[in-house]
């Protein structure tokens, strides 16, 4: 295409369609002037802009044919601008434009018409032709490269080419540069933190206490590539009572039991066993003695080093402390029950002013209506002060509505309902149930009267009916019988529930043995060990340690890496114990802290007691 304005006549054009004149005249015209092909010294020859002498005017010059053509204001540049075929090179005009013979070649050149760009044939000057990533002008487009007449995806031709860290491997970008967090090494990209190898930056790579991003875990320490669990390294380090040995925990703590000497070993507390009261024991040795020098569960120290048993509620007779032991109205706690008054010979009697039909001290009435069965004003109902239970105001027309037991009277409520213990008849009159206490065993009734039979013709608790209206008391534990059950009722190593306490063994005749064989030095038949670190003074293996067999404790290896991890109570802290789980009366919070349960016995009301204490409160309160 030429240029807007640019018009170019061919005389040889002209001749062949027909010129007057023989031949020997267009013989005589060749190598002039004139003779519409331009020779050798001549600028153009008879086209648009040539004058006489087949010269182009000022800022003009060949248009590539016969005829001279505006000089672009760019021509000369090198480059290839608008209005332009062509700039420099062989077959390129001074006006920038091709030779009739030539087309542009797209880069600033000319090329002959048989090798023009876009003939699909790769000619001379030709990167590619009509192929994949190749430009109109027969140049390989941006990203691609030449090759045999091709343009070849640089990226994502699976090969490493210059300039590529990676070309469609893992961690390979689209511009085959390697992601972040990755780094080029032989044509691939390699993880940093996560290639076994310990790279600029890193703690570790891979190795125990090692987190996901290559630094030591908390409790950890690096050193040379690997992290160190810093309890547990052999040396004694800042705040630490040892590390390793006998009574040594996990978190390099003393164990209970244990105290250390400042240089790293954990001492066996020596008071304990040694058959003298020491200062914090309650006993050493003796019946309800327990192996840690404290008095076991159901015994009290006297101050002297020995434990008494508590006294048992159920045994017959009245020890300190109890109202009765046996008989109506006693509780299973050894109170008289609600109702009841002791007479301190061990007897409950039925408190007597309540239904007499005097209005007694601490009495609202005796007898009427909204006077309840234990003399105090129903519900609904207010004392006057002269025995007289008035119903409030609030309560009842004094008609029996829709939906009412009752409107008033005796045991009818302020919501109009019958009281407890009392039967609607339908008139509005609630009756006294009758069956209860009249001394006949009736459907629905445990007993009516007698031992263990309560006011509401039920059982009492510690009493079991035997189907013909008695209530026999159950066998109790420490009544200096063995009963069914039972391996002992009392003695050395019997504990409050009648079972042989840790490290005793029963015999079958209700005696409770100390095991003999732990502490010998030998491994008996039973025994995970004798002595040694994580070996306990019963000869198990401890918590957090397992028996190799052959009497050696070995260390379990994951609790102690200071991270609550899944089905660990605990890592370290006050009640956590070797294996992670809390000790024995700790329970955990979900949060990785063990706290101390609430103690049955300490005089305070803790959370899921009903009481610490007092007149009705059991041994588990």
């Amino acid at each position: 295409m030429r240029a807007a304005g640019t018009l170019k006549f061919n005389i040889r054009d002209i001749i062949a369609r027909g010129t007057t004149g023989s031949p020997n005249n267009i013989a005589d015209r060749a190598n002039k002037c004139g003779n519409g092909v331009v020779d050798t010294g001549e600028d153009c020859d008879g086209g648009f802009g040539c004058d006489g002498n087949c010269k182009c005017g000022p800022g003009t010059g060949p248009d590539g044919d016969v005829g001279c053509a505006i000089i672009p204001a760019t021509c000369g540049n090198g480059q290839l601008d608008t209005g332009e075929e062509c700039d420099g090179g062989t077959d390129c005009t001074a006006a920038c434009l091709c030779l009739q013979s030539t087309t542009p070649d797209g880069s600033g050149g000319c090329v002959t018409t048989s090798n023009r760009c876009g003939n699909n044939q790769v000619n001379p000057g030709e990167e590619c032709d009509g192929t994949t990533g190749c430009t109109s002008s027969c140049r390989c487009d941006t990203g691609y490269t030449a090759s045999g007449g091709l343009c070849v995806l640089n990226c994502g031709n699976g090969q490493l080419d210059a300039g590529e860290d990676c070309d469609s491997t893992p961690g390979c970008t689209s511009s085959c540069q390697c992601d972040t967090g990755y780094t080029a090494s032989g044509g691939l990209c390699v993880l940093n933190c996560g290639n076994g190898q310990l790279d600029a930056g890193e703690d570790c790579d891979s190795t125990p206490g090692c987190t996901s991003s290559c630094q030591c875990d908390t409790g950890y320490t690096a050193s040379g590539g690997l992290c160190v669990l810093n309890c547990g390294n052999g040396q004694l380090d800042a705040g630490e009572d040892c590390d390793g040995g006998t009574g040594c925990t996990i978190s390099c703590t003393c164990d209970t039991g244990y105290t250390a000497d400042g240089s790293g070993v954990c001492n066996l507390n020596p008071t304990c066993g040694n058959g003298q009261l020491d200062a914090g024991e309650d006993c050493d040795g003796g019946t309800g003695c327990t192996i840690s020098c404290t008095c076991d569960t159901g015994y009290t120290a006297d101050g002297s080093g020995v434990c008494n048993l508590n006294p048992t509620c159920g045994n017959g007779q009245l020890d300190a402390g109890e109202d009765c032991d046996g008989g109506t109205g006693c509780t299973i706690s050894c109170t008289c029950d609600t109702g009841y008054t002791a007479d301190g010979s061990g007897v409950c009697n039925l408190n007597p002013t309540c239904g007499n039909g005097q209005l007694d001290a601490g009495e609202d009435c005796d007898g009427g209506t909204g006077c309840t069965i234990s003399c105090t004003c129903d519900t609904g109902y207010t004392a006057d002060g002269s025995g007289v239970c008035n119903l409030n105001p609030t309560c009842g027309n004094g008609q029996l509505d829709a939906g009412e037991d009752c409107d008033g009277g005796t045991g009818c409520t302020i919501s109009c309902t019958c009281d407890t213990g009392y039967t609607a008849d339908g008139s509005g009159v609630c009756n006294l149930n009758p069956t209860c206490g009249n001394g006949q065993l009736d459907a629905g009734e445990d007993c009516d009267g007698g031992t263990g039979c309560t006011i509401s013709c039920v059982c009492d608790t510690g009493y079991t009916a035997d189907g013909s209206g008695v209530c026999n008391l159950n066998p109790t534990c420490g009544n200096g019988q063995l009963d069914a059950g039972e391996d002992c009722d009392g003695g050395t190593g019997c504990t409050i529930s009648c079972t042989c306490d840790t490290g005793y063994t029963a015999d079958g005749s209700g005696v409770c043995n100390l095991n003999p064989t732990c502490g010998n030095g030998q491994l008996d038949a039973g025994e995970d060990c004798d002595g040694g670190t994580g070996c306990t003074i019963s000869c198990t293996c401890d918590t957090g340690y397992t028996a190799d067999g052959s009497g050696v404790c070995n260390l379990n290896p994951l609790c102690g890496n200071g991270q609550l991890d899944a089905g660990e109570d605990c890592d370290g802290g006050t009640g956590c114990t070797i294996s992670c789980v809390c000790d024995t009366g700790y329970t955990a919070d979900g949060s990785g802290v063990c706290n101390l349960n609430p103690t049955c016995g300490n005089g305070q009301l803790d959370a899921g007691e009903d009481c610490d204490g007092g007149t009705g409160c059991t041994i588990s309160c």
